[in-house]
């Protein structure tokens, strides 16, 4: 029943087990256990990643170029996790998969904002080089439409939250990288 569906803590193995018995509960459940370890794995990849990347560009404090002897990028790791964390803590109130929710929204958020300004940069790109391409600047907006739409089905608290993310990337920007240069 849907009202069962919309107070469990884990819809889609009730779900399985009204539909094809007790068991495939417990193999929905591992299966999602298996994806959120698989995107925290993920996640915590790419957190240490683009930090230590823009660094290296100049784009970003020094500090998250800083390596360990394996040559992970382990300030931008445990920076960007407690962040993550913080996150997470005015969330911490709510049903586990409303967080796993927005986390993941946020996380959809945060590697979009990339592609849409990469998208964006094409374009000017091809206008300032006056470069007619049809194909490209049609696939180029496609893509910024299909992003826009993630975006927006991302809702308006986790774009809030993403907004914040990026004006403190602008103030650490202007901050301390820019006055630098």
């Amino acid at each position: 029943p849907p009202e069962v569906l919309k107070d469990s803590s884990v819809p889609f193995a009730y779900a399985a087990s009204v539909f094809w018995g007790e068991k495939a509960k417990y193999i929905v459940a591992a299966g999602a256990i298996a994806a959120t370890l698989g995107a925290l794995n993920g996640w915590l990849l790419i957190q240490g990643q683009i930090p230590m990347a823009s660094a290296q560009d100049g784009l970003f404090p020094k500090i998250f170029a800083r390596v360990n002897r394996h040559g992970s990028p382990i300030i931008g790791i445990a920076i960007s996790s407690v962040l993550a964390s913080t996150v997470l803590t005015f969330r911490f109130s709510e049903h586990l998969a409303q967080v796993f929710g927005f986390m993941m929204n946020l996380s959809t958020l945060s590697v979009l904002t990339p592609y849409l300004m990469t998208i964006i940069s094409l374009l000017l790109l091809l206008k300032r080089d006056a470069i007619r391409n049809r194909m490209m600047q049609t696939v180029s907006w496609l893509s910024i439409g299909f992003c826009l739409w993630i975006i927006y089905g991302c809702g308006l608290e986790v774009v809030a939250y993403g907004g914040l993310l990026v004006l403190a990337g602008i103030f650490i920007y202007f901050t301390l990288i820019k006055p630098k240069k």
